[in-house]
């Protein structure tokens, strides 16, 4: 038997782009053009446009900006600063990019292929699929 004989036509992977601690970069640009999810980092919002600038970070607004122009399915914003909370960032994201989301610890992004639709976001998601993974714990009478 050969692989043609028991596997389906080839089809399109799957692209998942990590920006890391930057502010906007045609390179991440570049990376992320048609990517099903870019993680980038959101430091600030557009309240804090000049201090972004000064240190390097991104506003909630430029990764949005990126993320519109890149064409992705999904911006999951992280490395938030403390003096913001993660509904408020993805607010003023979602103004320019609806399909923004703010992961907490424990959540997951799904990434189907195409056909079984977009990618998004299970809240979560690690915690429940540790649970399911876990055997039972035998009951000692």
């Amino acid at each position: 038997m050969t692989p043609d004989e028991v596997l389906g036509p080839p089809r399109d992977g799957r692209r998942v782009v990590l920006s890391g601690d930057t502010a906007y970069a045609a390179s991440v640009l570049a990376a992320a053009r048609g990517a099903e999810v870019l993680v980038h980092e959101a430091t600030f919002l557009d309240e804090e446009h000049e201090r972004a600038l000064e240190t390097a970070h991104a506003t909630a607004l430029e990764a949005a900006e990126l993320a519109r122009e890149a064409g992705v399915g999904l911006l999951a914003l992280t490395h938030l600063s403390n003096r913001y909370f993660g509904p408020e960032v993805a607010r003023e994201a979602r103004t320019i990019f609806p399909d923004t989301v703010v992961p907490k610890d424990f959540d997951v992004i799904d990434v189907p292929f195409a056909e079984r639709g977009s990618p998004r976001l299970l809240k979560s998601g690690a915690a429940q699929r540790r649970e399911e993974r876990a055997p039972e714990a035998e009951v000692v009478q």
